[in-house]
């Protein structure tokens, strides 16, 4: 029985259980696979799954508003084992005075639980709950994983002889079909607009300062260029002021 869905029996409830996050998905691990789908359920696959070629039964998209060059994606991956993978993706690019924080996701695998013949209704067999950021920008999003589960259209098997299952539960045959995947896909960062002010020898000193220790401080050459852009800027007058948002999806892949 899978960890999670025991926890639903334990519970005995109908309404979704605490997700088993969070784990967060770096970009290095799908970066480190030429196939990064594969790569990113695989390293979801904790009960060992038969995995191996597969194929895109569902894709959904959405843009974000915010930065409309980034697309964050919903897929289901179905293997030639019969194993099906729920994932959500980031990918695109951010433009000169946008930026991203963060990003996170939540996934629900959903599905009817059936004990001893008997439908329990509608459970949560399985959860995850991601989520990565701070206050430094996140560069590079290029097919960033936010999030995956690995399961099977039906699972079936015993249900534990433990006293914190229903008595009627205990040691009964069980069936969980998935009906659905639910999830939250969620991106976090600032958007900037331009405002003027007047130009001055002391305006264009602190500019220059400014400029010194951005330099220093950037570790790629498009942090270099965004500084000197935001140095030009300021030669001419104008100035940016960012505000924060966050984006979010809420869908599902039907089953």
């Amino acid at each position: 029985m899978r960890p999670a869905l025991a926890a639903v029996a334990a519970l005995a409830t109908l309404s979704a259980v605490v997700p088993t996050g969070p784990t967060a998905y770096a970009a290095s691990s799908a970066a480190s696979s030429s196939d990064w789908r594969a790569a990113a359920c695989a390293e979801d696959n904790r009960d060992g799954l038969a995995l191996g070629a597969y194929t895109v039964a569902q894709s959904q998209q959405r843009r974000v508003k915010q930065i409309p060059t980034l697309t964050l994606t919903a897929q289901r991956l179905v293997f030639a084992s019969g194993t099906r993978c729920d994932l959500i993706s980031l990918d695109g690019s951010v433009p000169f005075g946008r930026e991203v924080k963060g990003h996170g996701s939540s996934i629900s695998v959903l599905g009817e639980l059936v004990v001893g013949g008997m439908s329990q209704g509608e459970m949560e067999g399985s959860g995850s709950l991601t989520g990565v950021g701070g206050t430094e920008p996140i560069r590079g999003i290029r097919d960033v994983v936010l999030g995956a589960e690995v399961f099977t259209d039906v699972e079936t098997g015993t249900m534990p002889d433990s006293t914190s299952l229903p008595e009627s539960w205990r040691n009964q045959p069980y069936t969980f079909t998935h009906t659905r995947t639910g999830f939250t896909a969620s991106v976090e960062g600032r958007t900037s607009k331009e405002r003027t002010f007047a130009v001055t020898p002391a305006t264009r000193a602190a500019a220059k300062r400014r400029l010194a220790s951005a330099l220093a401080d950037a570790d790629s050459a498009a942090e270099r260029r965004d500084a000197r852009r935001t140095y030009r800027l300021a030669l001419e007058g104008v100035r940016l002021v960012m505000k924060r948002f966050r984006h979010e999806w809420t869908g599902e892949l039907p089953g």
